[in-house]
């Protein structure tokens, strides 16, 4: 793994070469996250760097080609592009 988070919800993030993943530490329960789109891989990114909680207990996520917030209420991400 590229790099790894427990968040303040007993969550455990994990990403690397291919997605990530997020385990709920208190259920046992893990869930996968791939970042798809019918764009060329470039533009989604799915190469996780990091991962960060804010202040605010926002998951981001930093990627190959974007940034992406999590939505827990949705379970989605927003993706916002950056400059390198």
């Amino acid at each position: 793994p590229y790099t790894m988070l427990l968040d303040r919800r007993g969550n455990f993030w994990i990403g690397g070469a291919d997605g990530f993943l997020s385990v709920d530490l208190k259920t046992r329960t893990a869930k996968s996250y791939r970042f798809v789109s019918n764009e060329p891989i470039e533009t989604y990114g799915n190469v996780v760097f990091k991962v960060i909680e804010n202040r605010n207990g926002d998951i981001w996520v930093i990627t190959n080609a974007k940034i992406y917030r999590y939505n827990r209420e949705k379970d989605d991400f927003t993706g916002y592009e950056y400059d390198t």
